[in-house]
């Protein structure tokens, strides 16, 4: 089964969906990268920060 598999030649998308393929891969791969560059120590501090004060503030009472 494996020698009548290799011998078909393999199947390319073409025009809008080839497009779609790219941008899609290109998308991807530039998140990947923002991801890695990106300093989530800061935004879980920031985070911690406003849990922190909206505990606060609804200990207080000061919250409608």
């Amino acid at each position: 089964m494996t020698t009548l598999t290799g011998l078909c030649p393999t199947v390319q998308p073409s025009g809008f969906d080839a497009m779609l393929i790219r941008v899609g891969r290109w998308l991807v791969s530039t998140g990947e990268h923002l991801a890695s560059r990106e300093n989530t120590v800061a935004d879980h501090s920031e985070y911690e920060d406003r849990v922190r004060d909206g505990m606060a503030i609804r200990h207080s009472g000061l919250w409608i």
